[in-house]
């Protein structure tokens, strides 16, 4: 063909191509305005399509609404959500059960907001006293029968320095009602001691090398019966609900391993609140040795 003939069907090819490209973006106006899809990459993909050239999968993420679903259908998030879904719409049973399920979550959560004796913080605790007292007796049963070969008799020099510690710094807890009774196990290589709601005091003779004298003994003890008076035991207790929850929930939906939940919950929720309660201790556990003469 001469230069001539090719000259004159240049226009009619380059008209076919910009009624072609024409086409193509209204189209993709058109799917952009019913879908609510992005128009700039729909355009190219179109344009594309019209050149003969081969689609990126980034053009595909961008511009197929379907692929996208189908790529959330295949995580283990999707279809849980999807699953949750199908029953949302087609269960009325599953619709109200869920609704009434979260009204009596939000009421049972708001009528159990109480505040801490010590700094005035603001908490949920969903347990009572009386049932944070339970199953403290049966702690109590259990660390005894636990240590019953290793505890020191009670007119061991020891135990009579613990004793007169616990004399100076009961009338300063303000649980002079409860029923205390004071343990020393003898075990060098537990650095340890607790007090057990309702007053069950268990110190480690691994511990008072650290002491050093009754002032560092104090110390330690009056940090301990302030987690008592914050009844911290209960608010730990009912952040352990809370973290169960979050696990099984991460487990449904996400499909996560068990150990990899447990680890996010106790990073994210548990430790948090631990180190609130132990600032709390520590500065009402001052307090309280101050107030026993021990300064």
């Amino acid at each position: 063909m001469s230069w001539a003939g090719l000259l004159r069907r240049a226009p009619v090819r380059r008209a076919a191509t910009a009624t072609a490209t024409a086409t193509a973006t209204s189209t993709a106006t058109a799917t952009y305005r019913r879908a609510g899809t992005r128009l700039r990459p729909t355009i190219g993909i179109a344009r594309a399509a019209t050149d003969g050239s081969r689609l990126s999968s980034r053009a595909r993420w961008q511009g197929s609404s379907g692929f996208r679903r189908r790529l959330w259908r295949q995580t283990e998030f999707g279809r849980r959500v999807e699953e949750v879904q199908l029953l949302w719409f087609l269960s009325p049973f599953f619709r109200y059960g869920v609704l009434l399920s979260g009204a009596g979550a939000v009421g049972f959560v708001v009528t159990h907001i109480d505040q801490v004796p010590i700094s005035g913080r603001w908490r949920f605790n969903a347990i009572s006293d009386q049932a944070e007292l339970e199953m403290s007796t049966r702690a109590y049963q259990t660390v005894l029968r636990q240590f019953r070969h290793s505890l020191v008799p009670g007119s061991h020099p020891v135990a009579q320095t613990v004793q007169r510690v616990m004399r100076r710094l009961i009338p300063a807890s303000g649980l002079q009602h409860q029923k205390w009774e004071v343990h020393v196990v003898n075990a060098p290589d537990e650095r340890n001691a607790f007090v057990l709601p309702g007053g069950k005091v268990f110190v480690f003779t691994g511990i008072l090398p650290i002491c050093q004298n009754d002032d560092g003994l104090a110390t330690v003890l009056g940090h301990e019966i302030a987690h008592n008076v914050a009844h911290h035991a209960a608010e730990r207790l009912t952040q352990s609900y809370w973290a169960y929850a979050l696990l099984y929930s991460f487990t449904f939906f996400l499909g996560a391993p068990d150990v990899l939940s447990r680890l996010v919950v106790d990073y994210a929720f548990t430790r948090p609140g631990s180190r609130k309660q132990e600032a709390e201790a520590n500065a009402d556990g001052v307090m309280r040795r101050t107030t026993s003469v021990y300064y």
